[in-house]
């Protein structure tokens, strides 16, 4: 079963939190985009760690030599390519289009 209709309330759930993130219009342009790079990452370290999750699977066919090394790949490989949706959500909040909560908007 594919979970493809999951990013038809995932994405729209990233674009709400990046509204809640960004909308403390007091704070200097360097937190606002901390905080939506963190918002991006965590967002990219979910959608990975769900779609990356049999990788694990490979780790236990011969456990004894290489099961040590499930829990880096299942772990470290999602936080490295979610380093991407951190920088893309991050280089989006930079290009100004983004004032205050509820001016997300996508071009």
């Amino acid at each position: 079963m594919s979970a493809f209709p999951v990013l038809w309330v995932a994405l729209p759930a990233l674009v709400w939190l990046l509204d809640g993130a960004l909308s403390q219009s007091r704070q200097a342009l360097p937190a606002r985009m901390r905080a939506a790079a963190l918002v991006g990452w965590l967002f990219g370290f979910g959608y990975f760690l769900a779609g990356l999750w049999w990788i694990g699977g490979a780790f236990l066919v011969e456990a004894e030599d290489f099961g040590w090394m499930m829990p880096f790949a299942v772990l470290i490989m999602p936080a490295g390519l979610a380093l991407f949706w951190g920088l893309a959500v991050r280089s989006r909040q930079r290009s100004g289009r983004t004032t205050g909560a509820g001016s997300w908007r996508w071009p």
